[in-house]
């Protein structure tokens, strides 16, 4: 998709190209790959995952990825002092908000 832009200084129109293109994505997925890309500092720390079902949803993979490996990155970056790490991930839908329509509905 391209997105005209004529902000430019030239005062001439611009196609700028739009890199990033949400697709439908499996979270679950998502999280294994971040996970895969943890594994030294998982096996460190002996992180316990359990993870229920997550949705299906349309977004930029790599932001995806990016937004997972940065909250995996913060939990794993400060383990408990004793014991073992359990990270239980889990999704509740939420009915306020309708699919494509990040605004809230009362």
């Amino acid at each position: 998709m391209s997105i005209p832009d004529s902000t430019f200084p030239e005062g001439g129109h611009k196609i700028l190209q739009r890199k990033h293109i949400a697709v439908p994505l499996a979270l679950n997925e998502v999280l294994q790959e971040s996970l895969r890309k943890a594994q030294v500092q998982v096996d460190k720390v002996k992180l316990i995952v359990r993870c229920e079902s997550l949705p299906l949803v349309v977004a930029e993979h790599g932001e995806m990825v990016k937004l997972f490996d940065e909250l995996l990155g913060m939990i794993l970056n400060h383990p408990p002092d004793a014991g073992r790490l359990f990270l239980f991930i889990n999704c509740e839908e939420d009915n306020r908000y309708h699919r494509h329509d990040f605004r809230r509905r009362n």
